[in-house]
């Protein structure tokens, strides 16, 4: 018999709180594999986008689709706590492709709005739109205050630098805009 394990608790710290038995470790640790983070690996997120998207279309027998460049971005800067599983979850839209088909090949510019130089929200901003907006006027401010020190905004925002750069490259933002 041979057994998978995965889990997000490190074991050896269980072990040395009596949370997990060091016997049941030795077992289990034969041939450890290390997987980091979805937030560590975010040039993963187009590959398993499009073939998340791919599989949905698949099941349900709906022609291929192709995401359009700006999603992708979007889904690059989005915090993923879930990894992959919440990616797969999130375009699922109800056990079909819908949300994978709303971000389905249309054109870059009307895929996502630019939220590069917007300063008010839209009259008829959804509840994405306006959160999109609040974080893109957000970064905005901080990299203005900090004079653009990645370091010190991804302290003040409490994000990693990696996903300050993320965010500004979806929402094209640019020294001095």
């Amino acid at each position: 018999m041979r057994i998978l394990a995965a889990t997000n608790v490190d074991l050896r710290f269980a072990v040395s709180e009596r949370r997990f038995r060091e016997d049941l470790l030795y077992r289990l640790e034969v041939l450890p594999i290390r997987m980091p983070s979805l937030a560590q690996r975010r040039d993963d997120i187009p590959v398993l986008a499009r073939h998340f998207a791919a599989h949905a279309c698949e099941r349900h027998k709906f022609s291929s689709i192709g995401l359009a460049g700006s999603a992708v971005r979007a889904a690059q800067a989005a915090e993923w706590p879930g990894n992959v599983r919440q990616l797969r979850a999130r375009g699922r839209g109800g056990g079909h492709p819908g949300r994978w088909r709303a971000l389905a090949d249309r054109s870059d510019d009307t895929s996502l709005p630019d939220l590069s130089n917007r300063t008010s929200a839209p009259e008829a901003a959804t509840f994405q739109l306006a959160t999109r907006q609040f974080q893109a006027d957000l970064l905005r401010g901080a990299l203005a205050e900090s004079n653009w020190n990645i370091a010190e905004v991804a302290r003040r925002l409490d994000i990693t630098r990696s996903h300050v750069y993320n965010l500004i490259h979806a929402f094209r933002l640019a020294r001095g805009t």
